[in-house]
């Protein structure tokens, strides 16, 4: 019987040893390598109309191992650029597209979509883009590109950086052509912070076509809130949070009718060591799929092993 017993454990570490060597070959070929930050980039955007014209700015650096820095022009606004989930790229998108009408702040590249649905730009520099779309003044489609960010190079199901991505950009409703007035309302959050440690007020202005049309306080008497009225659908309106409070950081999402500004408290807040490998990516990585199919092979070879030589046993 304990002859058994030993010849057990000895399978059984050789499969373990086994399985340790094919998972360390298995990460080892399905582990992503660094990005080569000098690379040059090319990328490819998919939008359904043609003659759309895609503004391309890139906002931040990437390192080798993807964590990205604020360009000169981005620097100093109050952005968190790491560890975002996929609410928080959209939300930095939106909020970036708001910055760069507001400052008037040229673009790195610019592409048009032809016939085939295709823009393509080239000789492009490795970093986090932001990509804003234009329609064609004489389009009748009645939808509007939702800004987006992209990382070249991007992440690919393979786990892989890919220097020539391919996106497809999303489109909204354009109220632009609709021909009657509109109304706005702004309501201001704040979250990872105490009451008593907010601003007794914050000032907000309301962009026509990127310049200051308006201007409101927002406080407790009125709720941070604040609905504009009877404005003219022709032009673009956003809105945008004057002097950031110190230690707080802002987003600016529009959700139906409504703008949503967002200070979140940074101060005190130490985020988790994988924050800052997160990427605006929406893939998912596959190499744990072998890792876990080898562990199922290892409990399924011990439970036949166990089983033949416990059958021997009773023979």
């Amino acid at each position: 019987m304990q002859r058994q017993n030993m010849r057990i454990k000895r399978i059984i570490c050789s499969i373990i040893c086994v399985l340790v060597c094919l998972s360390g070959m298995t990460v080892s070929a399905f582990a992503s390598d660094s990005i080569k930050t000098d690379a040059k980039t090319k990328v490819t955007i998919k939008y359904s109309e043609e003659g759309t014209e895609f503004f391309l700015y890139r906002v931040a650096g990437v390192s080798a191992d993807a964590v990205f820095t604020p360009t000169d022009e981005f620097k100093d606004y109050p952005l968190k650029w790491n560890g975002l989930d996929t609410g928080g790229w959209r939300a930095l998108a939106e909020t970036l597209d708001t910055y760069v009408l507001k400052d008037n702040t040229p673009e790195t590249a610019r592409a048009v979509v032809n016939d085939e649905g295709l823009a393509v730009a080239k000789n492009l520099d490795t970093g986090l883009y932001l990509v804003v779309g234009k329609a064609p003044k004489n389009s009748t489609a009645g939808y509007t590109p939702v800004p987006s960010l992209i990382c070249l190079p991007s992440k690919t199901e393979e786990d892989e950086w890919d220097y020539n991505p391919t996106i497809v950009i999303k489109r909204k409703v354009d109220d632009s052509n609709l021909p009657y007035v509109i109304e706005r309302r702004v309501i201001k959050n704040w979250e990872g912070d105490a009451e008593e440690n907010r601003p007794e007020k914050i000032v907000v202005d309301l962009l026509k076509n990127g310049r200051v049309e308006d201007t409101v306080v927002l406080n407790k008497k009125n709720n941070w809130s604040y609905i504009w009225e009877e404005l003219d659908s022709e032009y673009d309106w956003r809105v945008a949070e004057r002097d950031i409070p110190e230690g707080y950081t802002v987003t600016t999402v529009l959700e139906n009718k409504t703008f949503i500004i967002t200070n979140t408290a940074y101060n005190n807040r130490k985020p988790l060591p994988e924050d800052e490998h997160l990427l605006p990516y929406t893939g998912q990585l596959w190499w744990p799929v072998p890792l876990l199919a080898l562990a199922g092979m290892a409990c399924l070879l011990i439970g036949l092993v166990r089983r033949r030589t416990l059958g021997d046993d009773d023979a």
